[in-house]
C-alpha cells in the first residue's frame, strides 16, 4: 500500500487546525462546497517526485507542494486576508513534524505567501507549502 493517502491526511490535519485560528471555511479537493462571502481556504495537494528512500530501499520519499489559497472579500485583502494567510503560513514552518499512517511528513522550506490575484468578488492570496514525505 502507497503512503499517498496517509501524506494526505497529514497535511489535511494541519490544514484544518490552522484554518481553525482564521474562522474560515475550507474547500478541500473533491469535496463539494459553495464559497461563503466572508471568504475561505482552497486546499490543493502536489506531489512532485516520488523517489526510493535510500538505495536498494523498497520504502519512498516523496516531495510536493502544499497550495493554501485564501480568497478574501474584495477591499478586505490586504487587512483580513492577509493576515489569514499569514496565520496559515506560521503553522508550517520549516521542521514541522506531521504523521498519519504510514507517512512521515516534514515541511521543509519556510512558506511563501505570493502577491495577490483578483477573482471578483475576492481578492486570492496563494500560501505554497513544501512538504516532504517518507514511509515509516
Amino acid at each position: 500500500m502507497g503512503i499517498h493517502l496517509d501524506i494526505q491526511k497529514a497535511l489535511l490535519a494541519q490544514v484544518k487546525t490552522a484554518a481553525a485560528s482564521t474562522g474560515l471555511s475550507v474547500a478541500y479537493p473533491n469535496v463539494d462546497f459553495s464559497p461563503p462571502k466572508a471568504g475561505y481556504i482552497r486546499v490543493n495537494i502536489e506531489a512532485l517526485e516520488t523517489t526510493p528512500a535510500g538505495l536498494g530501499e523498497s520504502k519512498l520519499r516523496e516531495n510536493g507542494l502544499l497550495l493554501l489559497d485564501v480568497f478574501a472579500p474584495e477591499g478586505e485583502a490586504l487587512s483580513g486576508g492577509m493576515a489569514h494567510a499569514d496565520t496559515l503560513a506560521a503553522a508550517f514552518v520549516p521542521g514541522t513534524a506531521l504523521a498519519s499512517g504510514a507517512a512521515s511528513v516534514k515541511i521543509v522550506m519556510p512558506p511563501r505567501v505570493s502577491g495577490g490575484l483578483s477573482t471578483p468578488p475576492f481578492y486570492m492570496i496563494p500560501v505554497t507549502i513544501q512538504w516532504r514525505a517518507c514511509e515509516t
